[in-house]
């Protein structure tokens, strides 16, 4: 039986790769560089967040990659973080409760920093120029029977 933490680990790298063209590896995650924080509110089958934390990630090759651009300005990065939040949360959600599972997105925060401190970090992907973290808050609900 999967673990969130492999879920969640295998669904970031599929989407970091194939959105914003960020190789992962096995490397040990880097401690340094500026945080920040995109926290998406959702409900359905269970509700909360998801937040992703990204950690010495150039933001602005990120949102370029995305936008395929060769320069972003700072609401294009805020807007590519959101929409990364978005579909990282679209992924992650039916992978998790099930193809068949609907739920309610709601718009993205984008935050300086690390964001919320109190966090259970459930999966960390290393890549190139930094790591990302997902962590899965649930105010209501309970995981599905099985997933540890």
């Amino acid at each position: 039986m999967p673990t969130l933490d492999s879920l969640l680990r295998e669904t970031a790298t599929r989407v970091f790769e194939d959105l914003c063209f960020f190789s992962m590896n096995d490397s040990p995650p880097s401690q340094h560089g500026n945080s920040v924080t995109v926290t998406i509110p959702f409900s359905g089958p269970a509700s909360g967040n998801l937040l992703v934390r990204l950690t010495g990630v150039a933001i602005d090759e990120l949102a370029c990659n995305m936008l395929g651009e060769e320069r972003a300005t700072p609401a294009q990065e805020s807007d590519a973080l959101g929409e990364l939040g978005n579909v990282l949360c679209g992924h992650v959600l039916p992978v998790v409760w099930g193809e068949a599972s609907a739920f309610e997105i709601q718009k993205p925060v984008v935050l300086p920093g690390a964001g919320p401190a109190s966090d259970v970090r459930y999966a960390r992907v290393s890549f190139e120029t930094g790591q990302v973290e997902l962590a899965l808050w649930l105010e209501r609900g309970s995981l599905p029977p099985g997933l540890t």
